[in-house]
């Protein structure tokens, strides 16, 4: 039966891929609000989805989460699609407590807390991620796949993470357009207020205030923001940290 050979084969993926990045510092983990873990109502799902995570960093607050999703096809064998995430919890419970006004408008699924994401294929195809597949139709093809996901986890995912490691690294980035966005000309808008809430959280009220003052100057935005939700969101965070508020009234950061 073609469905429950695949269903062997996501478990046997599951499996190898828990033993493999287990090694890599990366343990099973609940999934996020927002996220399934199966096709609701099947016997045999056409699709799986697992998700890993490393320990906390005591120094940023940071997390670093793989998603697996491996799907179906009609003849049964099973294609392993990877993500590299950025999660910062202190950034959940403060974007919880704003108003939607505040935050960045688009119709994108935003995980809590996630800073950034970038799927594996990105790496080898940034226009078309999806052709970096990794498909496995017979079990014993089940360790070959996962080496080329563990290749990717060991090199270009690897430096991906290590480009994110430090709150300035993260202030750096916020600057720049997100290259995985359509929008490829303005500051990532939603990954900005992340990197604010997240300096905030850890004290760094100076590094905050200047990144926001820097985006409030400009003339152009994101297609997802726009000067008046900026605003609101500046305001918010008055509210909210009260020496972010005494640095915007006294014109700048201050070291």
């Amino acid at each position: 039966m073609v469905a429950s050979g695949s269903a062997r084969l996501m478990k046997m993926i599951t499996v190898r891929l828990t033993e493999r990045l287990a090694a890599a510092g990366f343990a099973p983990s609940l999934l996020p609000e927002g996220l399934s873990a199966v096709e609701p109502g099947k016997r045999y799902p056409r699709y799986r989805r697992e998700w890993f995570t490393s320990s906390e960093s005591h120094d940023t607050q940071l997390r670093r989460a793989i998603e697996v999703y491996m799907l179906r096809d009609h003849g049964g064998s099973v294609g392993v699609e990877s993500r590299a995430r950025l999660i910062a919890d202190p950034v959940a419970r403060v974007r919880a407590e704003l108003s939607a006004a505040a935050l960045e408008s688009t119709a994108k699924v935003r995980l809590p807390g996630c800073l950034e994401t970038v799927e594996f294929g990105f790496f080898q195809h940034p226009n078309y991620p999806g052709q970096a597949t990794v498909w496995i139709s017979v079990e014993h093809d089940v360790d070959y796949g996962v080496d080329r996901i563990m290749d990717m986890m060991r090199g270009p995912v690897a430096r991906w993470f290590e480009q994110r490691e430090s709150l300035a690294q993260l202030v750096k980035l916020a600057h720049t357009p997100n290259l995985t966005d359509a929008d490829r000309s303005n500051p990532d808008a939603g990954r900005l207020r992340d990197v604010v809430m997240l300096a905030l959280s850890q004290g760094h009220a100076g590094e905050a205030v200047s990144l926001m003052e820097w985006y409030l100057q400009r003339d152009r935005f994101h297609n997802w923001d726009s000067l008046e939700r900026v605003s609101v969101f500046d305001a918010e965070m008055s509210v909210r940290f009260a020496e972010y508020a005494d640095l915007r009234r006294g014109g700048g950061s201050r070291s």
